[in-house]
This record gives C-alpha cells, structure tokens and sequence, in this order.
C-alpha cells in the first residue's frame, strides 16, 4: 500500500509524523514487515529522534550552527535555501521502520520527525507498507 500525508510545517520547525505513519500502518493492514518514509523535499528532511523535551530544539539549533544560513554558499539562492539543501543531505531524505504484529519497532522515547529547513510550507511525505516475506 502506498499513501501519502501532506501537513502545514513552521519555520525551521519540527513536525511530530509518528501517529499519521502509525495510522498509515494500520490502514495498510501490515502486520509484519517494514515501512518506508520518503521525503521528496529538497529544504527537508525525515529521520527517528528522541521524543524527549527540548530535543528538536537543540537538534536544530546544532544544524544551524554547523550550517548557518549566508551567502557562503556556491549555489545560493537564498541564505536559507542553501543552507536548507546541506541540511537536508546530511540528515536524509528516507527512513524505514520495522513492523512487527502490526506495531512501529520505533523503540522507547523516539518518535518519526519531519525537519523543515526553510517554511512555513505545505508538505509532504510518501508512505509505502512493505510486507516480509517469509
């Protein structure tokens, strides 16, 4: 089954997907396998976090340090672009979580984040259950 899930995001915000792709999972009638989150943004990104307080704040705070949005850059269109499309190659543009009786092994305190780099924006990710075979 494929789907995909489109939400507004925030200004170099973080947006919480882990019950859209939990949901997704259990419409799809996966029970053992794996899915996969795809991310076809180039100023975004898709990863497993800590879902502990304070953490994207300072997952992002440290990307801006390391990637600060100037005019540095050899392809600028904008600072924040720039910046934006470094972000999002270091960081990935896909995950895949396994399904096990129906469940997200995300494991305790993570949770599927969606990095916006640029925004507030429109977005999306695409979703794909994939069943093991066995």
């Amino acid at each position: 089954m494929y789907s995909t899930y489109r939400f507004n995001t925030t200004y170099n915000g973080v947006t919480d997907i882990t019950e859209p792709v939990r949901e997704f999972v259990k419409q799809s009638g996966l029970k053992n396998g794996f899915v996969i989150v795809h991310d076809p943004h180039t100023t975004a990104s898709v990863g497993v976090g800590s879902s502990e307080k304070g953490f994207n704040e300072d997952f992002m705070l440290e990307l801006d340090k390391m990637f600060p949005a100037t005019n540095a850059y050899h392809h600028v269109e904008t600072p924040f672009d720039a910046a934006g499309h470094v972000k999002t190659a270091i960081v990935g543009c896909n995950i895949s979580v396994i399904v096990k009786d129906g469940e997200l092994l995300l494991g305790e305190g993570k949770s599927i984040l969606f990095y916006e780099f640029d925004g507030p924006r429109m977005r999306k990710v695409q979703l794909k259950a994939v069943a093991a075979v066995h």
